[in-house]
């Protein structure tokens, strides 16, 4: 804790000097513009105005020889979400196609980014997002979205063993990845700008980390549903002989857990403690059954591949359980953090 004296300046003003330590670290200069806003019944924050700041931060990414295009991609993908908004890319030699096409992959799965420069051994990438037009709250719920239509294909998916619906769930899965590096991007910008952390819609600090565990929740549930995809696309043409017997409590499951899942989410952004609640009380009923319990599923599975299909497929179900437990914790806790009404 560091303790600061008041000062007098004219005859109506107090101020105190700011530790050095911080005004090295920020950058701020005399004639540099503060926010100052009150938190709380006697607390200040402090931050440097976004308007003397520039917001073109640039990083390098260095091209090696060994360098693998997927690991070129995940450079790149982390250069977005730390917030960089110009990424250049160079090689110590001619870049290779492979290392091209995967960079053109990751641009674009990324909003907002594209690339501005192309040369033989130096590629310049550019985010054209202003990140004020992607309210948090919109953000989670298009997330939300994408999971319950995921989650409400998984009967046909299991059932028709349908190629296209196995395609669609993949597709989903890309677009749930890409709105949750969106939203990683925002989070951490959020985080060292306060002042774009209250446009974005975040009411405390705190909720920060929940915006970003409930998103990671259902970007886990769509790659836990992916798997049950790359398998039907996997045994596609094969016959599963899984009995009709599962379909209905299936179709079931899926849309009880699609409720919860959307009123965990309306629990965290309306801060409902009786609505988080409800959620964890359903889950644990859920997780309770013994219909999407492994040993159980595989009744009524009549042949080895049809075993293989239930078992991945009961797996994903209860990892869908688990993430949908997680969003109600997340919701619950927020909650606390909501006014007492007089």
């Amino acid at each position: 804790m560091d303790s600061r004296r008041v000062h007098r300046v004219g005859t109506s003003s107090l101020a105190i000097t700011l530790p050095s330590k911080w005004v090295h670290e920020v950058g701020i200069e005399p004639g540099d513009s503060l926010v100052v806003i009150r938190e709380g019944e006697r607390s200040l924050v402090i931050f440097p105005s976004p308007g003397d700041r520039s917001m073109g931060s640039q990083t390098l990414i260095e091209v090696s020889p060994t360098l693998t295009a997927a690991a070129l991609e995940r450079l790149l993908i982390g250069a977005y979400v730390d917030g960089f908004e110009s990424i250049v890319v160079r090689g110590h030699e001619r870049l290779t196609t492979d290392l091209l096409s995967s960079l053109r992959k990751a641009v674009s799965r990324l909003t907002g980014m594209a690339m501005v420069e192309s040369g033989d051994d130096q590629v310049v990438v550019r985010v054209l997002l202003d990140p004020e037009r992607c309210p948090l709250r919109d953000l989670l719920q298009q997330m939300l979205g994408l999971t319950e239509v995921t989650v409400g294909k998984v009967p046909s998916l299991i059932d028709k063993r349908d190629s296209q619906v196995a395609r669609e769930v993949l597709a989903l899965g890309e677009h749930l990845d890409q709105l949750y590096y969106l939203m990683v991007r925002l989070l951490l910008m959020a985080m060292a700008d306060r002042g774009l952390a209250t446009r974005l819609g975040v009411a405390f600090p705190q909720q920060i980390i929940g915006f970003r565990l409930i998103a990671k929740a259902l970007e886990e549930i769509g790659d836990s549903l992916e798997t049950v995809a790359r398998m039907v696309l996997v045994t596609e043409g094969m016959e599963w002989g899984i009995q009709g017997t599962v379909m209905k409590p299936l179709l079931g499951f899926c849309e009880r857990i699609n409720g919860h899942l959307r009123k965990g989410v309306s629990a965290f952004l309306e801060l409902s403690r009786a609505d988080a609640e409800e959620v964890l009380a359903g889950i644990q009923e859920m997780e309770s059954e013994k219909v999407h319990f492994v040993e159980q599923v595989l009744l009524h599975a009549p042949t080895p591949r049809s075993a293989s299909v239930l078992t991945v497929s009961a797996m994903a179900l209860r990892d869908v359980c688990r993430f949908g437990r997680v969003i109600g914790e997340i919701a619950l806790n927020n909650s606390l953090r909501s006014p007492v009404p007089p």
